[in-house]
């Protein structure tokens, strides 16, 4: 999300682009103390007519949901769990075709494995112990990837 701002520097309203008297109205829910939505610039008339109540209302759920996912993340990890860090694409020259290249981070560990394409889904399976099937990939060269 980006702001608009006057030639003078100041903000402009994301309701009804005003200049006076507008800020930031940061998101009270937050994740790992830090604001979960972006926060809409509005001038005091918006503001009130809007209100915070109303604008961020249906922050607190999923705010409270990502911050457990979060702390879940961080026992499993403590836990001795390999998260999804970084994953290359077969159109790196280190990877092999059909396969997905992937570091998974734990505490004070690095593993590199290759996973198949068609098993790879880190949006529902984050950690090593989902892929049974990954074959252990040998510490790749930094240099062997490209940017």
């Amino acid at each position: 999300m980006g702001y608009c701002y006057t030639k003078g520097g100041g903000l402009v309203c994301d309701s009804c682009d005003s200049d006076a008297n507008v800020k930031k109205r940061h998101c009270p829910h937050t994740v790992d103390g830090l604001p979960y939505c972006p926060a809409p610039a509005l001038c005091n008339a918006c503001w009130e007519k809007y209100g915070k109540n109303k604008i961020h209302a249906g922050c607190k759920e999923p705010a409270a949901a990502r911050q457990q996912e979060m702390d879940d993340e961080r026992a499993a990890i403590d836990g001795g769990a390999l998260i999804v860090t970084t994953a290359w694409g077969d159109w790196d020259s280190c990877v092999p075709s059909g396969f997905v290249g992937v570091l998974f981070r734990g505490k004070g560990i690095d593993a590199f494995r290759l996973i198949r394409k068609t098993d790879y889904d880190p949006g529902r399976k984050k950690y090593l112990s989902d892929y049974p099937d990954a074959r252990i990939w040998e510490a790749p060269h930094p240099a062997c990837f490209v940017a």
